[in-house]
């Protein structure tokens, strides 16, 4: 699978928007990606990062988690970091 290089900044920026679409804020002042999970190699399916650290203030990241998770493995697809 194809993936486009982007920045940690980047991938970041991409995946908070599509958080910010998805989410109401209504119990949390904060609710975001904070960082990213680089790996030494590309895993079996050729991506080179494994994870994003969610942040959220105010709340539990519970609540927020599978939307969350949806959105790495969405960015997981398309993404790998420069």
């Amino acid at each position: 699978m194809k993936r486009d290089w982007v920045s940690e900044d980047d991938l970041l920026k991409w995946m908070n928007s599509q958080l910010a679409n998805s989410l109401s804020y209504e119990e949390c002042t904060v609710v975001r990606f904070r960082s990213i999970t680089p790996l030494r190699e590309e895993d079996e399916d050729g991506c080179n990062w494994s994870g994003a650290t969610l942040q959220c203030s105010g709340c539990s990241s519970e609540g927020y988690k599978p939307i969350a998770d949806q959105i790495v493995a969405q960015a997981k697809n398309k993404f790998n970091l420069q």
